[in-house]
């Protein structure tokens, strides 16, 4: 299911962030919204990266990560839409060269148009604390649901 009404969004915003009890954000919303709200926000874990983010974001939580990377949930306030945020993990050891090979997977994916593969909004950059070099990000489709390992 992909995240791609304002509205929905929006509300899950105001729910999960601003702390609006969850009859006032989605005030005449389907079950099937605050059904999905709460199988969103049970995927988060409450953590926040450590840096200086784009302002246009407001960072949620932890979605998951791997052996090279994380990804956030946030909320893109200009768009006011859920977004997924996929970074290099902050104090790995990673180098020019790992940098490099991150830019090309979202150039890659970027590139490709399938409903079957996840829309890349932008490619950015980001500070982490104690870093004095910029890391690579890029901001995709948000979709709703379970992990592929589910």
């Amino acid at each position: 299911m992909s995240s791609t009404d304002p509205t929905y969004d929006s509300c899950f915003y105001q729910w999960y962030y601003k702390k609006v009890p969850l009859e006032e954000a989605f005030p005449s919303a389907e079950s099937e919204w605050k059904q999905r709200a709460h199988l969103d926000a049970s995927r988060l874990r409450k953590s926040d990266p450590k840096g200086t983010w784009p302002e246009r974001y407001t960072v949620l939580g932890e979605l998951g990560r791997g052996g090279m990377g994380q990804v956030w949930l946030a909320y893109q306030d200009q768009l006011k839409r859920l977004v997924a945020l996929k970074m290099i993990l902050p104090g790995s050891d990673h180098g020019d060269q790992d940098r490099a090979r991150f830019v090309r997977e979202a150039r890659a994916i970027a590139s490709l148009e399938h409903p079957n593969i996840v829309k890349i909004h932008e490619l950015d950059e980001w500070t982490p604390i104690d870093s004095e070099t910029n890391e690579p990000f890029f901001s995709m489709e948000f979709l709703a649901g379970g992990t592929l390992k589910d």
